[in-house]
């Protein structure tokens, strides 16, 4: 835990909005859930159709790159249209291939356009109404892309070229659209046939899991939650969703010990993890988006997992198509930043300078970055000295220079800059935390507990400086300041809000604090089997020395700040 960083120790859960689609009963009764179009219509012949003409794009905000990547596809349908010599699948490929682009960049109109006329030049192919029930399901167009999803399954039933997992992924796509059609008897049809195909379908489990939930039947429900975490969690990673949806069946039965540990163990999954299925054809669509925004999100995805060259080879893709991009080039100064490639970073910060003449993100990262190496700290303190004169009723730069004279070990040049701000700026958190830790850093842990007395009344929804409290009441060195008692209460309340590892952690160290030493090991056990292998080792390494620590009968103390750069900076972004 970083208590002195004001930023969320944890990512929320976003919550998607979901799309209400009214589905008549009259429209599930007349449904033919065997060609997906409605009995007293004749099955589609795509190749009796006339060519249907592709919609113009509203570019709105699109980046450029987005329009000209769409404008050189379409532009080499144009060409192969005026080769009269053409074959009829060399013009469905230039079709499928246009509304493949469209697809990527969640441009549904043209897509369905594009791959209605692959269709109709290449009746058979599977793969032209898969797509269209993709474009169609991105346009919440779920009759629409159950109906094309159905037609492809049928086709594809014929096609050698076909694998396993072009029929499992039907099936999955085909169950999904039905729940969301509320066909619910289909719904189970079809996963069932996923789950026949491959048991080991966590997707197929989960969602079978969902209709046995909403049927009553919760003893089949968990165990089909239950196969879904043993297929996520042999990847190492631990299912939010799929623990919650457990923790809510395992409620439903009166099982609250069950309860309580599923709802723990989501805390320590990702946050953005989604409950989905590898759809083949959509794989390597995805590989076709070269707008910056898609690229900086699959090159943060990368950085996450540790995979930095593959992030640098995306960065270097958007690059290429918007040069201009403060946030790619960012993005890469930290790659840089973390592999130690100082020179460089330093060139691409040099370029984020150029861009952004009077902005301050860039400066903040330079000086951080020169004020890592000890043999450049003096740089970072000219520059942010220089930026300071020339902004100085700016915060931001405040914040730099009192965090690099933080990190020289000069905390009364730290703590003067931020009284001041803090009392310049009293509606900001940062300066006042800042300040508070240099007080920490002077070995003056009274003055540090009137500083967050002072602040818990001006900010008394902040959860991460009631958070820093806690822990400081229970682990600190100067034995009169502890306070097990108000700490156990502080955390009590937090807990009740949000119930996450690092909350739970600080309460078995004010368990400890106050005696409970039994307690605390019960809780710390608990922690650790919420860990999986996607955790971060510290994590792990932590957990270990508080263990030691209270199986010798001793509450934990740390000094004030934590040693190291991840604990002794406070945040400079507010």
């Amino acid at each position: 835990m970083a208590p002195f960083n004001l930023g969320s120790t944890r990512r929320r859960l976003i919550f998607a909005t979901l799309f209400a689609i009214a589905v008549g009963a009259a429209l599930v009764s007349t449904w033919n859930f065997e060609t997906g179009l409605p009995p007293d219509s004749p099955a589609r012949n795509e190749s009796q159709t006339e060519e249907i003409p592709i919609p113009e794009t509203p570019w709105g905000r699109n980046a450029p790159e987005v329009q000209r990547h769409v404008e050189e596809s379409r532009k080499s349908l144009e060409e192969i249209k005026t080769r009269h010599d053409a074959p009829p699948i060399a013009l469905a490929n230039a079709y499928g291939q246009l509304g493949e682009i469209y697809l990527t960049y969640d441009l549904p109109p043209g897509a369905i356009a594009c791959f209605r006329n692959a269709s109709r030049l290449d009746p058979g192919n599977f793969r032209w109404p898969w797509l269209r029930a993709m474009a169609h399901y991105t346009a919440v167009e779920t009759a629409d892309a159950y109906a094309a999803m159905t037609e492809a399954l049928h086709q594809l039933e014929q096609d050698y070229s076909a694998g396993p997992e072009h029929h499992l992924a039907a099936r999955c796509f085909l169950g999904d659209a039905a729940l969301r059609l509320n066909m619910m008897d289909e719904a189970r049809r079809h996963f069932d046939e996923a789950i026949r195909l491959n048991p080991n379908s966590g997707f197929a489990h989960f969602r079978r899991g969902q209709l046995e939930s909403r049927a009553g039947q919760s003893e089949l429900s968990i165990q089909d939650f239950q196969d879904a975490m043993t297929q996520y969690s042999a990847s190492g990673v631990v299912p939010g969703p799929v623990c919650l949806a457990l923790a809510g069946e395992y409620q439903k039965l009166g099982r609250d010990a069950d309860a309580a540990k599923y709802r723990r163990l989501a805390e320590t999954g990702p946050a953005d993890f989604v409950v989905s299925y590898v759809n083949p054809l959509m794989t390597r669509i995805r590989l076709l988006n070269q707008s910056s925004s898609y690229l900086r999100q699959a090159a943060e995805l990368d950085v996450s997992r540790g995979n930095y060259p593959e992030a640098l080879k995306k960065i270097a893709t958007g690059l290429r198509g918007s040069p201009d991009s403060l946030k790619l080039r960012m993005l890469r100064v930290d790659i840089l930043m973390r592999l130690g490639r100082t020179d460089e970073a330093l060139a691409e910060l040099g370029e984020v300078r150029r861009l952004d003449v009077h902005g301050s993100t860039g400066r903040a990262q330079l000086c951080e970055l020169y004020s890592r190496n000890p043999a450049t700290r003096s740089e970072a303190l000219a520059e942010a000295l220089r930026w300071q004169s020339e902004q100085p009723n700016s915060l931001r730069p405040r914040l730099t220079l009192a965090a690099i004279y933080f990190q020289m070990e000069q905390y009364q040049q730290a703590r003067d800059i931020l009284t001041t701000s803090a009392r310049e700026y009293p509606q900001e958190l940062s300066p006042q935390i800042g300040l508070a830790t240099a007080i920490c850093a002077m070995g003056d842990y009274a003055a540090a507990v009137a500083v967050y007395d002072e602040l818990l009344p001006k900010f008394p929804e902040n959860a991460e400086l009631r958070h820093n409290l806690a822990r400081f009441l229970v682990t600190c060195p100067t034995e009169t300041l502890r306070d097990p008692a108000r700490a156990l209460k502080i955390l009590a309340e937090l807990i009740a809000e949000d119930n996450s590892f690092d909350l739970q952690e600080t309460m078995a160290c004010a368990l400890a604090d106050a005696g409970r030493i039994p307690e605390a090991l019960a809780l710390l056990q608990d922690l650790k089997s919420q860990l999986g292998a996607s955790e971060q080792f510290f994590k792990h390494h932590r957990l270990a020395d508080l263990e030691k620590s209270f199986e010798s009968g001793l509450p934990w103390r740390e000094d004030w700040p934590f040693a190291g750069a991840e604990h002794s900076r406070f945040n400079q972004t507010r």
